[in-house]
């Protein structure tokens, strides 16, 4: 299960302006743009602005999926750091 483990102003908060699908819930086939991300108490919460609906709602992080690589939120950072990692040249030794 992904974890904000630091309060969001003083580190750098995952997944600000990622375009997401609603997976579960009342906004089930919604899509939106995360702008907040919450302390989990006792889950991560972000907040979500709908355009369809013109409003901004509070979603279980576990209930998204990243829309462009249609996988769960924290398997996406994974995934682009290791992408990232690839393409920097390093060198496996």
């Amino acid at each position: 299960m992904c974890r904000v483990i630091e309060k969001h102003f003083k580190a750098a908060v995952p997944w600000i302006n990622e375009h997401v699908t609603v997976t579960k819930g009342m906004y089930q086939s919604y899509t939106g743009t995360v702008v907040d991300v919450h302390i989990p108490k006792p889950f991560t919460v972000l907040d979500v602005y709908i355009p369809q609906l013109r409003q901004t709602v509070k979603i279980r992080h576990d209930y998204l999926i990243d829309t462009l690589w249609v996988s769960f939120l924290c398997k996406v950072d994974l995934l682009i750091s290791l992408i990232l990692f690839m393409f920097s040249g390093a060198i496996i030794l």
